[in-house]
C-alpha cells in the first residue's frame, strides 16, 4: 500500500531530529555536475533519483503500516491478513532496495569507465545494504530541502 504524506511536515520533523545535518556520500548537486554533458550518465543518474524517490516513499509506507499494525495488536484487533500485508510490503521494499542498489552500482560503474570520480561509492560498498538505504534517504531529503 502506498501512503501519501505531507512533505513539509516530514522534512520539518527530520530537521528537528538532526537528520538535516547529515550528508549523503555525494550530494545530489555534485552528482548532477559529474553527469552533466553525458547522456548515458545523465540517464543513469535520473534512474538513481527515480529509485531514491520510490524507496523513500516505500520506507515511509512500511513505517505507517507497522504503526497501524502495532496499534491493532495493542487492541487485540490484528488479523492474519494484516501480518500478510506487512510481509508483502516488506518483500516489495526489499525488491525495491535491490533495484536501488543495482541502479547506483550501474551509475558508479559508468563513472569509473568514463574516468570520473566514483570515490564516494566506497562508503556505500563498505557499508553494505544499510549504507545504500542511508544514501537513498539522505539524497531524497537533500533533493527536497536544498534543491527546491
Amino acid at each position: 500500500m502506498f501512503h501519501e504524506f505531507d512533505d513539509n511536515a516530514v522534512f520539518s520533523q527530520l530537521e528537528e531530529s538532526g537528520y538535516g545535518n547529515l550528508e549523503p556520500a555525494i550530494s545530489p548537486l555534485e552528482l548532477q555536475k559529474l553527469c552533466e554533458g553525458d547522456e548515458i550518465l545523465e540517464q543513469l543518474r535520473l534512474s538513481v533519483i527515480k529509485y531514491v524517490h520510490r524507496y523513500a516513499h516505500d520506507v515511509y509506507s512500511m513505517m505507517i503500516e507497522q504503526i497501524e499494525l502495532s496499534e491493532k495488536r495493542e487492541k487485540g484487533e490484528d488479523t492474519q491478513e494484516d501480518a500478510e500485508a506487512i510481509h508483502e510490503t516488506d518483500e516489495r521494499r526489499h525488491n525495491l532496495h535491490n533495484a536501488l542498489i543495482d541502479s547506483i552500482n550501474a551509475l558508479s560503474r559508468e563513472l569509473v569507465k568514463k574516468e570520473k570520480d566514483a570515490e564516494w561509492m566506497r562508503e556505500l560498498q563498505q557499508g553494505g545494504r544499510p549504507a545504500y538505504a542511508k544514501f537513498a534517504l539522505l539524497t531524497f531529503y537533500k533533493l527536497h530541502v536544498t534543491m527546491k
